[in-house]
């Protein structure tokens, strides 16, 4: 065996070894923050990267999605120069991705329409890509952690049945679309969770790169995705 086929054979051990200890990635942490189910965050980091940190995948628009949740340079502006430089790290990945996926839930509620919205807010995209996460997710079965999860607030958990399984029975007969209520009450925005992470954004050559359709605090409506797939456009909440 060469010497770059073992380079390759202890990278591809390291990153099975990785993804089999889904707790050095954060996603409880990450779901007690945003108050998003871990198992959801850690079918969308199979979906998005294979649980790859090192994942990179280059668009035709010339953005490139990055890491184990495949942030999409477009948010480099919004969340700043430390974090994005910080998104090799799988636990600030998953991070950042459940605050993007937080605001596709304040938008959309609780519903797969919020789930698909993390790769795209074009309908026939948005569809395919909540599929593939349902698919993953009936493959896994919660860790142990996971299993022992305590939600931010009780009633974000109870809005999705305390565990996604009953989620994903309800998905696969058809009613899905029946989750639409949308947390109301003293929950931490996205916005007031990631600035108490990020000490300094964006510097000012960064933020004069952000687009002029810019909504606070909100994803513009069919204008732009999450996570950015080939020549789409996102207009960038600022957290």
């Amino acid at each position: 065996m060469t010497g770059k086929a073992k380079l390759l054979l202890a990278v591809a051990a390291l990153n099975l070894a990785l993804a089999k200890d889904a707790s050095a990635f954060c996603f409880e942490e990450a779901g007690q923050q945003y108050g998003i189910n871990p198992q959801i965050l850690r079918a969308i980091a199979k979906v998005e990267s294979n649980f790859n940190p090192a994942a990179v995948n280059y668009n035709t628009n010339g953005s490139y999605d990055f890491g184990l949740m495949q942030i999409n340079t477009i948010w480099a502006p919004t969340i700043g120069k430390e974090r994005w430089n910080s998104l090799g790290d799988p636990c600030n990945s998953v991070k950042t991705g459940a605050w993007i996926l937080s605001m596709c839930m304040e938008k959309y509620g609780y519903t797969w329409k919020a789930i698909g919205c993390y790769n795209s807010q074009t309908p026939n995209k948005r569809d395919k890509y909540s599929k593939k996460v349902f698919d993953q997710l009936q493959r896994v079965k919660p860790l142990k952690q996971e299993a022992a999860y305590t939600p931010l607030n009780r009633r974000i958990e109870d809005l999705v049945r305390d565990k996604v399984e009953g989620w994903v029975d309800d998905a696969a007969q058809g009613k899905g679309d029946e989750f639409t209520v949308k947390v109301k009450g003293p929950i931490p925005s996205p916005k007031e969770v990631l600035k108490e992470e990020t000490p300094s954004l964006a510097d000012s050559s960064l933020r004069s790169a952000l687009p002029g359709n810019i909504q606070q605090n909100s994803l513009a409506p069919g204008t732009g995705d999450p996570g950015m797939e080939q020549g789409d456009t996102a207009a960038s909440p600022i957290p």
